[in-house]
């Protein structure tokens, strides 16, 4: 019984946290407000709900819940770890293994959580404008995402990141910071990097199927994801396909 106690208020909180990040979208696009100023503020409402509502699942459990998640994490971790040992990995491998997932899964779960907000937020902004085509944010045309961009200030913020990532050696507050900063910007690249990618596909008239094969093949391939990010932040300075300034406003 406690299960299903559980697992519906784990759904109840899912289903607060889409409506009222929907209804901050529906509010930027009510003000006039553009595709970034109504995304960001859903993401900052996502937030702040979500900390809101861990703070009050704590206070009711008498337990930090996102302690006892990373507890059950590194529980987990172990186990697979173990599994691996046994199979005959090398304790090194096994070790760097172990500090990758950490650093990238614990210690950045901020960052993700952070990006699940856009998405969600993302997602909420282009489904509202179609609901409500006479909101004054929705009568704001868009550009084809191949013509998308960020605005050239935000690169500034990924070197601060990038700096304070550096200088805080990864694991103090100030690398932590760094960290969380740099998932979730480089994430928003890698959007820019496919813009950038699929300008090109269209331009030289690569059919369809050939097209979605090559993004597929980008996706299963971690190094590749890493080079569409570099190529998107390049993008800012190189504007391979001449936009015109500030474009994606």
């Amino acid at each position: 019984m406690s299960y299903f106690l559980a697992a519906g208020m784990l759904l109840l909180a899912a289903a607060v946290l889409v409506l009222v990040t929907a209804a901050a979208v529906w509010l930027g696009l009510r003000r006039g407000w553009g595709m970034l100023g109504c995304i960001l503020l859903g993401a900052a409402v996502f937030l702040l709900l979500f900390s809101g509502l861990l703070a009050g699942g704590s206070w009711g459990t008498g337990e930090n819940i996102l302690l006892s998640w990373q507890r059950e994490f590194q529980t987990s971790l172990d186990s697979s770890l173990q599994i691996y040992r046994q199979l005959g990995w090398e304790e090194n491998q096994l070790r760097q293994a172990a500090w990758l997932i950490r650093t990238f899964f614990i210690r950045a779960s901020f960052g993700w959580l952070a990006l699940i907000g856009l998405a969600l937020a993302g997602l909420g902004y282009f489904s509202l404008r179609r609901i409500f085509p006479d909101l004054p944010g929705a009568k704001t045309p868009l550009l084809p995402f191949r013509l998308w961009a960020l605005p050239d200030t935000v690169v500034w913020i990924l070197l601060v990141a990038l700096a304070l990532l550096v200088a805080g050696r990864w694991l103090s507050p100030v690398g932590l910071v760094g960290l969380n900063a740099c998932v979730v910007l480089l994430q928003i690249y890698l959007l820019q990097g496919l813009a950038v990618a699929f300008f090109y596909l269209a331009r030289w008239q690569v059919p369809r199927g050939l097209q979605i094969l090559l993004i597929l093949t980008i996706g299963f391939a971690p190094i590749l994801l890493m080079l569409v990010a570099l190529l998107g932040v390049l993008d800012t300075w190189a504007n391979w396909r001449r936009l015109p300034a500030e474009p994606g406003r």
